[in-house]
């Protein structure tokens, strides 16, 4: 059960608690979810929606009154994103493909034991930088006190053990073809008028995704909310193309958790 009240499927209940607690944390800096002037639910386009956690959180927050197009492209992790998607009828439509540049299939690594770590940019070459990357983020975490809370209470040597073993477990990682298309493919085979929140999760291709949205669809979209990888270089980049395209209204949004690993959140409105 997630924090709102609503009932979901995972793939790890540790994960899914995790990420559950951040969902508040894309509604800061004046984000919010409401009717347009005609009376139709807002749209939110979720890109990289795991297994919908994000998606069920809009539609709790909506009252179900909202149209939700989730964006998954590993085939394991969408069959979860369906499972909680058809609790929520036709609100949610639940699509099972990445999107990015251009039209296309691509490899991603995926994680079993942790899916939110699933990527196109997590190549074999980099894998241990990237555990250690992670190692650093996973003792984050359990330093909030949100995974493995009694670990905060032993001592620091034995603590980075248990830690430094459990992300090796969680690093073991398969390789999955996964279909790619734009963002504007979608908007316009779906004859989308308006998108009020585009929020993108997607572990490092996050330009990528912004890329595929062509320049006649972006004043359609009111809202961004995106996590930015290696965020100290990336960030200012992102910040730039949403105000060369009308955003003036850009947020930074990074915990300890986010600097552990180099990432971070901005947050782009429209004004006024």
């Amino acid at each position: 059960m997630l924090p709102s009240g609503q009932q979901a499927s995972c793939l790890n209940a540790s994960e899914a608690r995790f990420v559950a607690q951040e969902m508040p944390r894309y509604f800061r800096h004046g984000v919010t979810l409401a009717k347009s002037r005609d009376g139709s639910p807002p749209v939110v386009f979720d890109v990289g929606a795991n297994v919908g956690l994000f998606t069920l959180y809009a539609h709790h927050i909506t009252g179900g009154d909202v149209r939700v197009y989730a964006f998954e492209p590993i085939p394991q992790t969408f069959a979860v994103l369906a499972l909680n998607a058809a609790g929520c009828g036709p609100a949610v439509t639940p699509l099972n493909h990445a999107l990015g540049r251009q039209e296309g299939d691509i490899s991603f690594t995926h994680f079993p034991a942790v899916s939110a770590w699933s990527s196109a940019y997590r190549p074999d070459r980099d894998a241990a930088a990237e555990q250690a990357r992670m190692t650093k983020g996973v003792a984050a975490v359990v330093e909030r006190g949100v995974v493995m809370p009694w670990l905060r209470f032993v001592p620091k040597p034995l603590r980075d053990w248990v830690v430094r073993g459990g992300v090796r477990r969680m690093s073991k990682r398969e390789h999955v073809t996964c279909r790619v298309r734009t963002l504007s493919q979608v908007i316009d085979e779906r004859g989308i008028v308006r998108i009020d929140l585009l929020k993108i999760d997607v572990e490092g291709a996050e330009m990528d995704v912004l890329a595929g949205i062509s320049i006649a669809h972006w004043p359609i979209i009111r809202q961004v909310v995106v996590e930015v990888e290696q965020f100290d270089t990336r960030g200012p980049e992102v910040a730039s193309l949403f105000r060369s395209h009308g955003f003036t209204h850009i947020h930074e949004s990074c915990d300890e958790i986010d600097r552990s690993v180099n990432t971070g959140m901005l947050v782009a409105r429209r004004g006024p």
